[in-house]
Protein backbone atom coordinates (compact mmCIF):
# COMPACT_ATOMS: atom_id res chain seq x y z
CA UNK A 1 0.00 0.00 0.00
CA UNK A 2 1.49 3.34 -0.97
CA UNK A 3 2.68 5.55 1.95
CA UNK A 4 0.74 8.94 2.05
CA UNK A 5 3.27 12.03 1.47
CA UNK A 6 4.02 13.78 4.64
CA UNK A 7 3.20 17.56 3.47
CA UNK A 8 0.06 18.00 2.06
CA UNK A 9 -1.28 21.13 0.66
CA UNK A 10 -4.11 21.69 3.25
CA UNK A 11 -1.94 21.65 5.96
CA UNK A 12 0.13 23.78 4.50
CA UNK A 13 0.36 27.49 5.73
CA UNK A 14 -2.27 29.86 4.02
CA UNK A 15 0.00 32.01 2.63
CA UNK A 16 2.40 29.33 1.15
CA UNK A 17 -0.57 27.02 -0.08
CA UNK A 18 -2.53 27.51 -3.65
CA UNK A 19 -5.41 29.16 -3.51
CA UNK A 20 -8.95 27.60 -5.42
CA UNK A 21 -10.77 29.67 -7.90
CA UNK A 22 -13.14 32.09 -6.41
CA UNK A 23 -11.85 30.96 -3.10
CA UNK A 24 -12.26 33.93 -0.75
CA UNK A 25 -8.44 35.37 0.22
CA UNK A 26 -8.18 37.65 3.33
CA UNK A 27 -4.89 39.91 4.05
CA UNK A 28 -5.40 41.43 7.38
CA UNK A 29 -2.31 43.92 8.12
CA UNK A 30 -2.22 45.39 11.63
CA UNK A 31 -1.56 49.76 11.80
CA UNK A 32 1.26 50.36 14.03
CA UNK A 33 2.49 54.13 14.71
CA UNK A 34 5.58 53.52 12.43
CA UNK A 35 2.88 52.57 9.29
CA UNK A 36 0.61 55.20 9.78
CA UNK A 37 2.86 58.08 10.22
CA UNK A 38 3.32 60.37 6.53
CA UNK A 39 6.04 59.44 4.52
CA UNK A 40 7.90 61.42 1.76
CA UNK A 41 8.68 60.28 -1.30
CA UNK A 42 12.49 60.64 -2.30
CA UNK A 43 13.37 62.79 -5.68
CA UNK A 44 16.14 62.59 -7.76
CA UNK A 45 18.22 65.58 -7.93
CA UNK A 46 17.57 66.11 -11.79
CA UNK A 47 13.67 65.92 -10.67
CA UNK A 48 14.47 69.05 -8.43
CA UNK A 49 16.14 71.23 -11.10
CA UNK A 50 13.43 70.06 -13.27
CA UNK A 51 10.76 71.33 -10.32
CA UNK A 52 12.99 74.51 -10.19
CA UNK A 53 13.01 75.41 -13.47
CA UNK A 54 9.45 75.22 -13.70
CA UNK A 55 8.79 77.79 -10.85
CA UNK A 56 10.61 80.02 -12.49
CA UNK A 57 9.12 79.96 -15.66
CA UNK A 58 5.75 79.79 -13.68
CA UNK A 59 6.33 83.15 -11.94
CA UNK A 60 8.25 85.14 -14.86
CA UNK A 61 4.66 84.59 -16.41
CA UNK A 62 2.34 85.49 -13.38
CA UNK A 63 4.41 88.79 -13.50
CA UNK A 64 3.31 89.61 -16.58
CA UNK A 65 -0.21 88.69 -16.42
CA UNK A 66 -2.97 90.82 -15.34
CA UNK A 67 -4.08 90.66 -11.83
CA UNK A 68 -6.21 87.76 -10.40
CA UNK A 69 -9.99 88.52 -10.84
CA UNK A 70 -12.59 87.19 -8.11
CA UNK A 71 -13.64 85.10 -7.03
CA UNK A 72 -10.80 83.31 -5.05
CA UNK A 73 -10.85 80.11 -3.64
CA UNK A 74 -8.95 78.95 -0.38
CA UNK A 75 -6.57 77.22 -0.41
CA UNK A 76 -7.55 73.36 -0.61
CA UNK A 77 -8.36 71.31 2.13
CA UNK A 78 -6.16 68.99 3.91
CA UNK A 79 -6.89 65.22 2.65
CA UNK A 80 -7.07 62.33 4.94
CA UNK A 81 -4.67 60.29 5.64
CA UNK A 82 -4.81 56.44 3.63
CA UNK A 83 -3.58 53.49 2.39
CA UNK A 84 -4.33 51.80 -1.12
CA UNK A 85 -3.60 48.23 -1.41
CA UNK A 86 -3.11 46.51 -4.69
CA UNK A 87 -3.41 42.60 -5.43
CA UNK A 88 -1.34 40.63 -8.10
CA UNK A 89 -2.42 36.91 -8.88
CA UNK A 90 0.86 34.86 -9.87
CA UNK A 91 0.22 31.44 -11.47
CA UNK A 92 2.01 28.09 -10.48
CA UNK A 93 4.45 29.30 -13.80
CA UNK A 94 5.45 32.63 -11.75
CA UNK A 95 2.86 34.73 -14.45
CA UNK A 96 1.62 37.27 -13.14
CA UNK A 97 -2.18 38.93 -13.55
CA UNK A 98 -2.96 42.75 -13.93
CA UNK A 99 -2.90 44.78 -10.92
CA UNK A 100 -6.15 45.37 -9.18
CA UNK A 101 -6.64 47.96 -7.26
CA UNK A 102 -8.86 48.19 -4.26
CA UNK A 103 -10.59 51.82 -3.54
CA UNK A 104 -7.98 53.81 -0.94
CA UNK A 105 -8.80 52.89 2.87
CA UNK A 106 -8.48 56.15 5.28
CA UNK A 107 -6.90 55.89 8.21
CA UNK A 108 -9.07 57.45 10.89
CA UNK A 109 -10.87 56.53 13.80
CA UNK A 110 -14.64 54.66 12.59
CA UNK A 111 -17.77 56.86 13.16
CA UNK A 112 -20.07 55.69 16.15
CA UNK A 113 -22.51 52.99 15.14
CA UNK A 114 -26.00 54.14 15.13
CA UNK A 115 -28.43 52.51 17.99
CA UNK A 116 -30.11 48.65 17.88
CA UNK A 117 -32.65 48.42 14.79
CA UNK A 118 -36.52 47.96 15.48
CA UNK A 119 -38.25 46.35 13.14
CA UNK A 120 -41.39 46.17 12.46
CA UNK A 121 -43.37 44.39 9.46
CA UNK A 122 -46.80 43.81 7.76
CA UNK A 123 -48.19 41.07 6.23
CA UNK A 124 -46.11 42.22 2.88
CA UNK A 125 -43.27 44.19 3.70
CA UNK A 126 -40.51 45.29 6.45
CA UNK A 127 -39.45 48.35 7.72
CA UNK A 128 -35.91 48.70 9.49
CA UNK A 129 -35.62 51.75 11.89
CA UNK A 130 -32.64 53.42 13.96
CA UNK A 131 -31.09 55.77 16.28
CA UNK A 132 -28.85 58.64 14.97
CA UNK A 133 -25.50 58.34 16.64
CA UNK A 134 -24.59 61.01 19.07
CA UNK A 135 -21.46 61.71 16.86
CA UNK A 136 -23.56 61.98 13.74
CA UNK A 137 -22.42 65.00 11.07
CA UNK A 138 -24.87 67.24 10.41
CA UNK A 139 -25.34 69.45 6.79
CA UNK A 140 -23.61 73.14 7.46
CA UNK A 141 -26.46 74.56 5.81
CA UNK A 142 -30.27 74.41 6.26
CA UNK A 143 -32.00 72.64 3.41
CA UNK A 144 -34.83 74.63 1.84
CA UNK A 145 -38.02 72.55 1.87
CA UNK A 146 -39.14 71.16 -1.87
CA UNK A 147 -42.80 72.66 -1.24
CA UNK A 148 -40.91 76.35 -0.88
CA UNK A 149 -37.78 75.56 -3.53
CA UNK A 150 -40.65 77.10 -5.97
CA UNK A 151 -42.95 80.42 -5.44
CA UNK A 152 -41.25 81.77 -2.69
CA UNK A 153 -39.20 84.89 -2.05
CA UNK A 154 -36.88 83.39 0.47
CA UNK A 155 -34.74 86.38 0.24
CA UNK A 156 -37.61 88.68 1.35
CA UNK A 157 -38.34 86.31 4.24
CA UNK A 158 -35.15 86.30 5.98
CA UNK A 159 -34.18 90.36 5.45
CA UNK A 160 -37.97 90.69 7.17
CA UNK A 161 -36.91 88.47 10.01
CA UNK A 162 -33.26 90.56 10.27
CA UNK A 163 -34.99 93.62 10.55
CA UNK A 164 -37.62 91.96 12.76
CA UNK A 165 -34.95 90.75 15.49
CA UNK A 166 -33.10 94.43 14.97
CA UNK A 167 -36.06 95.94 15.91
CA UNK A 168 -36.77 94.12 19.31
CA UNK A 169 -32.76 94.52 19.94
CA UNK A 170 -33.64 98.19 19.41
CA UNK A 171 -36.63 98.59 21.51
CA UNK A 172 -34.91 97.56 25.47
CA UNK A 173 -32.63 100.31 24.71
CA UNK A 174 -34.91 103.27 23.48
CA UNK A 175 -36.83 102.18 26.92
CA UNK A 176 -34.09 102.66 29.29
CA UNK A 177 -33.19 106.24 28.33
CA UNK A 178 -35.12 108.78 29.99
CA UNK A 179 -38.38 110.37 28.53
CA UNK A 180 -37.32 114.17 27.31
CA UNK A 181 -39.32 116.55 28.10
CA UNK A 182 -42.04 117.62 25.06
CA UNK A 183 -43.73 121.05 24.40
CA UNK A 184 -47.39 120.43 24.24
CA UNK A 185 -48.50 121.05 20.86
CA UNK A 186 -51.95 121.58 19.58
CA UNK A 187 -54.20 118.24 18.60
CA UNK A 188 -54.00 116.98 15.82
CA UNK A 189 -56.65 116.84 13.12
CA UNK A 190 -58.64 113.60 12.97
CA UNK A 191 -57.70 111.07 10.26
CA UNK A 192 -60.23 110.34 7.40
CA UNK A 193 -61.04 106.65 7.57
CA UNK A 194 -61.35 106.72 4.17
CA UNK A 195 -57.77 107.87 3.42
CA UNK A 196 -55.47 105.23 3.28
CA UNK A 197 -53.10 105.72 6.50
CA UNK A 198 -49.67 107.33 4.90
CA UNK A 199 -47.19 105.09 7.54
CA UNK A 200 -48.26 102.15 5.83
CA UNK A 201 -48.37 103.31 2.26
CA UNK A 202 -44.55 103.88 3.33
CA UNK A 203 -44.19 100.56 5.22
CA UNK A 204 -45.33 98.65 2.40
CA UNK A 205 -43.07 100.35 0.13
CA UNK A 206 -39.75 100.17 2.31
CA UNK A 207 -37.72 97.83 -0.12
CA UNK A 208 -35.86 95.22 2.21
CA UNK A 209 -31.98 95.49 2.74
CA UNK A 210 -30.19 94.11 0.11
CA UNK A 211 -28.97 90.06 0.97
CA UNK A 212 -26.12 88.61 -0.90
CA UNK A 213 -26.45 85.72 -2.63
CA UNK A 214 -23.86 82.92 -1.83
CA UNK A 215 -22.82 79.26 -4.04
CA UNK A 216 -21.77 76.58 -2.03
CA UNK A 217 -18.53 75.38 -4.28
CA UNK A 218 -17.36 72.70 -1.93
CA UNK A 219 -20.09 71.26 1.02
CA UNK A 220 -17.45 71.74 3.99
CA UNK A 221 -19.30 68.63 5.58
CA UNK A 222 -20.88 65.75 4.17
CA UNK A 223 -24.33 64.53 6.47
CA UNK A 224 -24.09 61.18 8.30
CA UNK A 225 -25.70 58.67 6.36
CA UNK A 226 -26.50 54.75 7.05
CA UNK A 227 -26.13 51.23 5.15
CA UNK A 228 -28.86 48.74 5.97
CA UNK A 229 -27.71 44.99 6.25
CA UNK A 230 -29.64 41.31 6.02
CA UNK A 231 -27.63 38.65 7.91
CA UNK A 232 -31.17 36.58 8.46
CA UNK A 233 -30.22 32.89 8.37
CA UNK A 234 -30.08 31.42 5.12
CA UNK A 235 -32.86 29.83 4.98
CA UNK A 236 -34.89 33.11 5.14
CA UNK A 237 -32.86 34.75 2.00
CA UNK A 238 -33.22 31.70 -0.47
CA UNK A 239 -35.90 32.84 -2.39
CA UNK A 240 -35.90 34.93 -5.76
CA UNK A 241 -37.54 38.09 -4.77
CA UNK A 242 -34.63 38.35 -1.73
CA UNK A 243 -32.26 37.45 -3.90
CA UNK A 244 -32.76 40.35 -6.19
CA UNK A 245 -32.71 42.57 -3.39
CA UNK A 246 -29.57 42.28 -2.71
CA UNK A 247 -29.13 40.94 0.97
CA UNK A 248 -26.09 40.22 2.78
CA UNK A 249 -24.88 36.34 2.01
CA UNK A 250 -23.45 34.00 4.56
CA UNK A 251 -19.97 34.67 5.53
CA UNK A 252 -19.02 30.90 4.02
CA UNK A 253 -20.34 31.40 1.11
CA UNK A 254 -17.15 33.98 0.55
CA UNK A 255 -19.57 36.36 -0.99
CA UNK A 256 -18.70 40.27 -0.24
CA UNK A 257 -21.46 41.54 1.97
CA UNK A 258 -23.68 44.41 0.50
CA UNK A 259 -26.26 46.85 1.86
CA UNK A 260 -29.73 46.23 1.02
CA UNK A 261 -29.88 50.12 -0.04
CA UNK A 262 -28.02 50.42 -3.65
CA UNK A 263 -26.58 54.39 -2.07
CA UNK A 264 -26.20 55.28 2.23
CA UNK A 265 -28.82 56.52 3.34
CA UNK A 266 -29.74 59.98 4.84
CA UNK A 267 -32.83 58.89 6.68
CA UNK A 268 -32.48 56.44 10.21
CA UNK A 269 -35.13 54.07 8.46
CA UNK A 270 -35.57 51.30 5.67
CA UNK A 271 -38.65 50.59 4.17
CA UNK A 272 -39.92 48.08 1.33
CA UNK A 273 -38.18 44.81 2.02
CA UNK A 274 -40.18 41.95 1.38
CA UNK A 275 -41.66 39.83 4.13
CA UNK A 276 -42.14 36.51 3.94
CA UNK A 277 -44.60 34.99 7.73
CA UNK A 278 -43.40 32.55 8.67
CA UNK A 279 -39.43 32.73 8.65
CA UNK A 280 -36.99 34.93 10.91
CA UNK A 281 -35.09 38.29 9.74
CA UNK A 282 -32.00 39.67 11.18
CA UNK A 283 -30.81 43.21 10.47
CA UNK A 284 -27.60 45.66 11.19
CA UNK A 285 -27.32 48.99 10.27
CA UNK A 286 -23.72 50.71 9.91
CA UNK A 287 -22.67 54.26 9.84
CA UNK A 288 -21.18 56.17 6.70
CA UNK A 289 -19.23 59.54 6.99
CA UNK A 290 -17.34 61.05 4.19
CA UNK A 291 -14.10 61.77 5.58
CA UNK A 292 -12.96 63.54 2.60
CA UNK A 293 -15.09 65.70 0.49
CA UNK A 294 -12.75 65.75 -2.71
CA UNK A 295 -13.41 62.38 -3.35
CA UNK A 296 -16.29 61.06 -1.51
CA UNK A 297 -14.11 58.83 0.44
CA UNK A 298 -16.68 56.60 3.10
CA UNK A 299 -16.05 55.36 6.36
CA UNK A 300 -18.01 52.94 7.73
CA UNK A 301 -18.90 52.56 11.43
CA UNK A 302 -18.84 48.76 13.15
CA UNK A 303 -22.11 47.10 12.69
CA UNK A 304 -24.77 48.17 15.17
CA UNK A 305 -26.51 45.30 17.24
CA UNK A 306 -28.57 42.45 15.53
CA UNK A 307 -31.93 42.85 15.31
CA UNK A 308 -33.75 39.46 15.01
CA UNK A 309 -37.87 39.11 14.75
CA UNK A 310 -39.65 36.20 13.69
CA UNK A 311 -42.59 37.05 11.28
CA UNK A 312 -44.94 35.67 12.64
CA UNK A 313 -48.74 35.48 10.83
CA UNK A 314 -50.67 37.91 13.35
CA UNK A 315 -53.03 39.69 10.32
CA UNK A 316 -56.48 38.45 10.55
CA UNK A 317 -58.02 38.22 6.77
CA UNK A 318 -60.78 41.15 5.91
CA UNK A 319 -64.48 40.47 7.19
CA UNK A 320 -66.75 38.71 4.37
CA UNK A 321 -69.07 40.95 2.03
CA UNK A 322 -72.04 40.48 0.47
CA UNK A 323 -74.18 38.15 3.31
CA UNK A 324 -77.57 37.72 1.73
CA UNK A 325 -79.98 35.17 3.92
CA UNK A 326 -83.21 33.96 1.94
CA UNK A 327 -86.13 32.50 3.88
CA UNK A 328 -87.74 29.25 2.31
CA UNK A 329 -89.29 25.84 3.42
CA UNK A 330 -88.22 25.25 7.22
CA UNK A 331 -84.91 27.11 6.70
CA UNK A 332 -82.79 29.91 5.83
CA UNK A 333 -80.28 30.06 3.46
CA UNK A 334 -77.14 32.25 3.02
CA UNK A 335 -74.52 33.12 0.50
CA UNK A 336 -71.57 35.72 0.97
CA UNK A 337 -68.46 36.99 -1.56
CA UNK A 338 -65.76 34.92 -1.56
CA UNK A 339 -62.28 36.26 0.50
CA UNK A 340 -59.12 36.22 -1.75
CA UNK A 341 -56.35 35.83 1.21
CA UNK A 342 -54.25 33.23 -0.04
CA UNK A 343 -53.78 31.95 2.96
CA UNK A 344 -57.59 31.29 3.75
CA UNK A 345 -59.04 28.16 5.88
CA UNK A 346 -63.07 29.25 5.69
CA UNK A 347 -65.74 30.77 6.96
CA UNK A 348 -68.12 30.45 10.17
CA UNK A 349 -71.30 31.31 10.49
CA UNK A 350 -72.53 33.31 12.97
CA UNK A 351 -76.47 33.50 14.57
CA UNK A 352 -79.05 35.14 16.94
CA UNK A 353 -82.13 34.80 18.18
CA UNK A 354 -82.93 37.77 18.14
CA UNK A 355 -81.23 41.36 17.18
CA UNK A 356 -80.58 41.86 20.76
CA UNK A 357 -78.77 38.35 21.13
CA UNK A 358 -75.30 37.52 21.18
CA UNK A 359 -74.31 35.99 18.29
CA UNK A 360 -73.17 32.33 18.69
CA UNK A 361 -71.08 30.00 15.73
CA UNK A 362 -73.86 27.66 14.01
CA UNK A 363 -70.23 25.91 12.55
CA UNK A 364 -67.82 24.67 14.89
CA UNK A 365 -65.08 23.88 12.38
CA UNK A 366 -64.80 26.67 9.39
CA UNK A 367 -66.33 25.61 6.04
CA UNK A 368 -64.61 26.09 2.99
CA UNK A 369 -67.45 26.77 0.90
CA UNK A 370 -69.68 30.20 0.63
CA UNK A 371 -72.91 29.17 1.29
CA UNK A 372 -74.81 27.82 4.36
CA UNK A 373 -78.63 26.28 5.06
CA UNK A 374 -79.97 26.85 8.44
CA UNK A 375 -82.70 24.10 8.98
CA UNK A 376 -83.05 24.06 12.39
CA UNK A 377 -85.11 27.58 12.86
CA UNK A 378 -88.97 27.83 14.22
CA UNK A 379 -91.47 29.68 12.52
CA UNK A 380 -92.00 33.30 13.41
CA UNK A 381 -88.95 33.82 14.84
CA UNK A 382 -86.49 36.56 14.04
CA UNK A 383 -82.60 34.95 13.23
CA UNK A 384 -79.65 37.43 12.92
CA UNK A 385 -76.57 35.88 11.02
CA UNK A 386 -72.82 37.25 10.14
CA UNK A 387 -70.02 35.30 8.98
CA UNK A 388 -65.87 35.45 9.56
CA UNK A 389 -63.25 34.59 7.94
CA UNK A 390 -60.16 32.20 9.33
CA UNK A 391 -56.81 31.54 7.87
CA UNK A 392 -54.34 28.59 8.35
CA UNK A 393 -51.96 30.47 11.06
CA UNK A 394 -51.09 28.76 14.21
CA UNK A 395 -52.61 29.22 15.97
CA UNK A 396 -55.66 30.98 13.10
CA UNK A 397 -56.62 34.61 12.92
CA UNK A 398 -60.18 35.06 12.93
CA UNK A 399 -61.65 38.17 10.82
CA UNK A 400 -64.13 40.75 12.34
CA UNK A 401 -67.58 39.90 11.96
CA UNK A 402 -69.51 41.19 8.62
CA UNK A 403 -72.54 43.21 8.32
CA UNK A 404 -75.20 41.39 10.19
CA UNK A 405 -78.67 40.03 8.29
CA UNK A 406 -82.33 39.65 9.99
CA UNK A 407 -84.56 37.28 8.36
CA UNK A 408 -87.54 35.82 9.31
CA UNK A 409 -88.31 32.14 9.43
CA UNK A 410 -91.20 30.73 7.57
Amino acid sequence: MAEEPEDRADDAPAEDRPYAPGELVTAIEPLTPDIIEPVEIERDEEDEEDEEELDEDALEEATDATPLAGPLVSPPLPRVPRRTYIAVAVSRRNRQSAVFAAPPVPVQPAPDPPGPPVVTYTETSIEIEWTAPETALLPVQRAVAADRAEGDNLVEEVAAEVEEVAEDAAEPAAAADEPEAVEPTEPAEAADPTEPEAEAADASETPAPPVLESTTLLPLQTPTRYDVYDVSPPAATETESEAEEGGEPDAGDGGTPRPLNDQPLAATSHAGVEATLGVERCFLVRTVDTVDPLDSMPLRSVPSETACVLLTDIFPPAAPTGLVAVAGAGAISLTWTANGEADLAGYLVLRGRNPEAELEALTPEPIAVTNYQDTEVEAGLDYVYAIQAVDRADPPNVSAASEQVVEQAP
